[in-house]
């Protein structure tokens, strides 16, 4: 049954055999990765986002509680927010880690941890907002502080003033010394009461910039001896205003007794408050560290697992890869033999049949299979069988081929007989038209010639004719030409006249101009004396006259410059009555050459009014000699062409002569290579029967061969 499939389904059937068996391998190795990738996925999606989470709680928990410190050393409000800020981010992580719990019940360190964080982080929020209290407590009474202390230090400063402006009046008044004493004891004790609140004042701020209760402690004690003080100063003062102000001063110190006393309270809550808030923080931070350590121990096993299932894995590939191979191996050749044993038989017979043995049958191929090589079998056996019988016909063919050809060797030799005799008598026609068209050439040159020799007359007439007419048109324009040059020079004589009018005028006007400069100069020397006189008579006044030297001064100086300036415009006068002068001479010389020039225009005009005339004269008798020309150039054109039409007709005689001749000299050639062929189709012939000779058809006897049947 297998001898009846096709190519294809044979090879269809191995390559899917291999293909089973390489599906079988890769399910084995399939089965075995499942876990693998199961442990894989895990570890993806439960204990690697456990770090994260982990990690990201872990790192807004340090950040929460760096800010936080940072709150509580320095009571700025951005570090408080930034704290709340990563407080919410932990938060939220906290919220995450215990989706995840949710999602995968495996996580079990991180849902107990996740609870125990967040309940630790709500403690430290809770705690946070402790601080924030206690630091807006302290806040508060730092500001309830500054402002008893500004009540004590500005009583205790009126109460000193007014005892120094008191020792200034009695010491002004000479009181008595009693007196003096008494005075001058309040203001010492003033002055120590004053230097005691700065000395108090000093301790609360250093102590709380400081953060040392025992700086604190010991300004509150220094309270005491402020009471002393003021008490000592009661004792001694009188007045209602003064008690008053002493009054105030004790009011305000223990104000700010009970400040100090309450900030030091405060203060020491705030660091309780502190100590708990980092307990409660490095909680979280210990719970976050153990959930990290939880999921890399998971990580670490499932890695450790995964690797030494995948040795497993990679060794029982290997086997059934090698398994899978020799089976293929073996399906392969089985499969390839079966296709390379018919082919070898069917190229050993195609050599038979390409050396010329051609008694091959279908018997010989001895292929039983009904798939593509049996088909290939019986196609080359019918191949074969037909040129078997196309070999026999050609003998056949060749012999009654060789006997045509001899046939029409003969009948050629008669057919080139009779095409010599008729290639003569055309060659001597031939001769005959040859001498007639030389004949006519010749005629046909002197006519040409003798037309050509009319067409140069003809053309040099109309050259003549082109020329005059030309020439007439340009004495014409030169007419023209010479009327408007007669117009402008007119023109330019009457300008000329006008400048020279112009010009005139303005020598006149230089003139008036040069007797003004002449004025000015005599102005300016009689200004110049007067000037100088001036200075004369202010140096005779003396102290008196010095303003107005000044002035005789500056007229002096404006004098020269004026008469600077008017012998400056006399120079300029004289240049210009010069320029003037020399321009009335040329304008009068230009004056006499223009009406020279329309003299000569004239004449010019005459001239050119007799050249027009003797021009058009000879245009009329250029044009009679083209009129005459033409006509003769017409007669000597259809001499030519009666000439070229017999020598047209010479030559198409002489064409047809030489056309017949160049015929029958190819039907002689023709002839000669039928004959050829002829000759050569008879070689082909015997060469062809030798051929198929060498073809064997038919068989000698019984002969079998030594391959076996497949």
């Amino acid at each position: 049954m297998f001898k009846n499939f096709k190519i294809g389904a044979k090879l269809g059937i191995s390559f899917g055999a291999l293909l089973l068996i390489f599906a079988a391998v890769g399910g084995l190795s399939w089965y075995a990765m499942e876990e693998v990738s199961d442990e894989s996925r895990s570890l993806a999606d439960q204990y690697v986002p456990e770090m994260v989470i982990a990690s990201n709680i872990h790192d807004a928990v340090q950040d929460m509680m760096y800010e936080i410190r940072g709150y509580g050393l320095t009571y700025e409000r951005h570090y408080l927010e930034a704290g709340r800020k990563g407080a919410e981010n932990a938060r939220i992580g906290f919220g995450e880690a215990a989706a995840l719990a949710q999602k995968y019940p495996r996580l079990l360190v991180l849902r107990a941890e996740a609870e125990k964080g967040l309940a630790g982080l709500e403690e430290y929020i809770r705690l946070i907002d402790e601080s924030q209290k206690k630091v807006d407590e302290l806040a508060s009474l730092q500001t309830r502080g500054a402002g008893v202390e500004s009540v004590y230090f500005d009583n205790a400063e009126k109460f000193l003033l007014s005892q120094e402006a008191e020792m200034k009046e009695e010491i002004e008044k000479y009181a008595e010394n009693a007196k003096l004493e008494e005075r001058l004891k309040k203001i010492t004790l003033s002055n120590m009461l004053n230097d005691q609140g700065n000395y108090v004042v000093e301790a609360n701020y250093r102590g709380q910039s400081q953060r040392n209760p025992v700086l604190l402690e010991e300004g509150i004690s220094r309270f005491g001896e402020m009471q002393a003080t003021i008490e000592q100063l009661r004792a001694v003062t009188r007045q209602k205003e003064n008690m008053d102000q002493l009054d105030a001063v004790a009011k305000s110190g223990g104000d700010y007794q009970t400040v100090m006393t309450e900030i030091l309270a405060a203060w020491r809550e705030l660091n309780e408050v502190n100590a708990r808030r980092t307990v409660a923080g490095r909680q979280v931070l210990a719970i976050t560290e153990k959930i990290l350590e939880a999921g890399a121990e998971s990580a670490q096993h499932i890695a450790d697992h995964a690797v030494e299932h995948l040795g497993s894995t990679i060794l029982m590939i290997i086997g059934s890869t090698l398994f899978a191979v020799i089976l293929g191996s073996a399906i392969a050749f089985i499969m390839t033999r079966s296709l390379t044993r018919p082919l070898n038989r069917v190229t050993v017979l195609a050599g038979m049949a390409g050396g010329g043995d051609l008694s091959i049958d279908r018997g010989d191929f001895q292929i039983n299979t009904r798939d593509e090589l049996g088909m290939m079998a019986d196609s080359l056996a019918d191949m074969v069988g037909e040129q078997r019988e196309m070999v026999r016909m050609m003998r056949d063919k060749s012999v009654h081929l060789s006997a045509l050809s001899e046939e029409s060797a003969a009948s050629t030799e008669e057919v080139t007989s009779t095409t010599s005799e008729v290639a003569e008598g055309n060659a001597r026609l031939a001769e005959q038209t040859r001498k007639g068209r030389e004949n006519s050439v010749e005629a046909s040159k002197v006519m040409l010639e003798m037309s050509n020799l009319i067409q140069i007359s003809q053309n040099l007439a109309a050259n003549a004719d082109k020329n005059s007419t030309e020439m007439a048109g340009a004495t014409e324009e030169g007419r023209k030409t010479v009327a408007q040059t007669v117009e402008h020079m007119e023109s330019i004589r009457q300008s000329v006249e006008e400048t020279e009018e112009l010009l005139t005028q303005l020598n006149t006007f230089s003139e008036r101009i040069g007797v003004v400069g002449d004025t000015i100069t005599s102005l300016a020397d009689q200004t110049n004396v007067l000037a100088l006189n001036a200075a004369i008579e202010a140096a005779r006044a003396g102290e008196a006259g010095r303003g107005f030297a000044v002035v005789a001064e500056e007229v002096r100086k404006l004098a020269e410059q004026s008469q600077q300036g008017a012998g400056e415009v006399a120079e300029l006068v004289a240049k210009i009555l010069e320029g003037t002068r020399s321009a009335v001479a040329s304008m009068q010389k230009s004056r006499e050459g223009v009406e020279e020039g329309v003299s000569i225009a004239h004449v010019a005009g005459d001239a050119l009014e007799k050249i027009d005339k003797a021009v058009k004269s000879s245009l009329e008798d250029v044009r009679k000699i083209i009129t005459t020309t033409s006509e003769e150039v017409a007669k000597s054109e259809t001499v030519i062409a009666l000439i070229d039409v017999n020598s047209s007709v010479m030559e198409l005689t002489d064409d047809h002569v030489q056309t017949l001749a160049a015929s029958m000299e190819e039907t002689a050639a023709a002839m000669e290579n039928v004959a050829t062929s002829a000759q050569e189709v008879s070689e082909t012939s015997e060469e062809l029967r030798i051929m198929t000779e060498r073809f064997k058809v038919e068989r000698d006897g019984e002969e079998t061969s030594g391959l076996a049947v497949i």
